[in-house]
């Protein structure tokens, strides 16, 4: 299956050494409506960056995925194999929403870099977004995800949600009240941020970032990077080595059995998935303002 994958893939890419140029450092995918954009670039590490009529808004931040036996996919050195470029259309019903269906309009682009995976970008007009492919046989455990967030100088007042489980953070009821902060105040004292997280910025503009489409991975929730003012880091669960259901609560004679698993021990892996597979959406809501999004 995973050589069937690229194979896809090649046929439909545009080939080093014909319309598109694989020694770039830099690769993007802008919107429909050109106010919308992502970026890849490859030097001096792989990394992503997002920009709203012209103007930066997410500033350049390392992203990487780290697969147990096939090392760090991303990082420095990393070899383009081939680019294409494709625009989207379509609607899709929505069965549970405000409007009967959503346009797809976007444009995309696919990065595919030597090693069997590669990563997508796609700009809409109300977001764009990234994520990793892998064309690996069986299972594999992917040992960590680098995706941070570095806010970029045109940002103004940021809206984050904490865990509030300061013994595990990342095993709470995600129902913090919304706190506001700069760049440098936002999880200044070590708090877990879970999504979504909205960003004002001076000029008016917002961003919403989020995620869509896990499937045996855990969520994306942030941290404050060790010394750096103006960058979150990824903060996700490792795989749960070892759990216990909670039984009925003492405190109460009547009461049901309680739906949950408390993790008790983790392993040294996030995910243990198939080895040929999409990984779930870095997604970025862009907007005129909070209205807007």
């Amino acid at each position: 299956m995973h050589k069937k994958f690229f194979r896809i893939f090649f046929s439909s890419a545009v080939v080093c050494g014909l319309a598109a140029d694989c020694g770039a450092a830099e690769y993007r995918s802008v919107s429909p409506d050109k106010r919308n954009e992502i970026r890849l670039s490859t030097e001096p590490v792989l990394s992503y960056s997002v920009y709203r009529d012209g103007v930066e808004r997410v500033s350049p931040t390392p992203l990487s995925l780290e697969i147990e036996g096939r090392g760090v996919l991303g990082g420095e050195n990393v070899e383009v194999a081939a680019v294409s470029e494709a625009p989207v259309s379509g609607r899709v019903r929505a069965r549970t929403y405000k409007k009967s269906h959503v346009s797809q309009a976007a444009n995309s682009t696919l990065v595919d870099f030597k090693g069997e995976w590669r990563i997508k970008l796609i700009a809409r007009n109300d977001a764009v977004a990234y994520r990793f492919e892998t064309a690996f046989p069986g299972r594999v455990k992917v040992v960590r995800e680098e995706a941070g967030l570095t806010f970029a100088e045109t940002t103004g007042k940021i809206y984050a949600g904490y865990c509030l489980d300061r013994g595990d953070p990342l095993q709470n009821s995600w129902e913090s009240i919304y706190a506001t902060a700069d760049a440098a105040g936002v999880a200044s004292k070590g708090e877990t941020v879970y999504l979504p997280l909205v960003v004002k910025y001076r000029d008016g503009a917002a961003m919403c970032v989020t995620e869509s489409d896990l499937l045996d991975y855990p969520g994306w929730n942030l941290r404050r990077a060790s010394g750096k003012t103006a960058r979150l880091e990824e903060c996700m669960a490792r795989f749960p080595a070892k759990t216990h259901h909670h039984d009925r609560d003492p405190k109460v004679a009547t009461s049901m059995p309680m739906r949950r698993i408390r993790v008790d021990e983790r392993a040294g892996y996030i995910a243990e998935t198939e080895g040929t597979r999409t990984y779930p959406w870095r997604v970025f809501m862009l907007a005129k303002n909070e209205i807007g999004l």
